[in-house]
């Protein structure tokens, strides 16, 4: 089930990253559907929660996400979503772009 969030409605990457609601959240992260406005295409965008994370670790914590990102944009296999690209917001933080696929959650199949 989706959501309203504190970020639905927001713009990011100079504009080119509109967040629409939470998709679904964990202990580390919040997911919203978003839309990649100048490829007018639905994407799922990635949130490290910050406030999580002591202030002496969130540089470290970024940069695993990060490398998460990179890690994953290197292998393609068709059981595997896309990376479509990372980034650094200063209000949000780190987050990860990634393809959108509808259907709900493996949690609830």
């Amino acid at each position: 089930m989706t959501q309203r969030g504190p970020l639905s409605g927001s713009f990011l990457d100079n504009g080119d990253l509109e967040l629409k609601e939470i998709l679904g959240r964990g202990g580390m992260g919040v997911v919203y559907r978003g839309r990649q406005v100048s490829l007018d295409r639905v994407v799922a965008v990635k949130f490290l929660l910050l406030e999580n994370v002591p202030e002496s670790e969130r540089q470290d914590a970024a940069n695993r996400l990060h490398d998460e990102a990179r890690a994953a944009a290197r292998i393609r296999h068709k059981n595997l979503v896309e990376i479509i690209s990372m980034g650094v917001d200063d209000e949000v933080g780190p987050y990860i772009v990634y393809e959108y696929l509808p259907g709900g959650t493996l949690k609830a199949k």
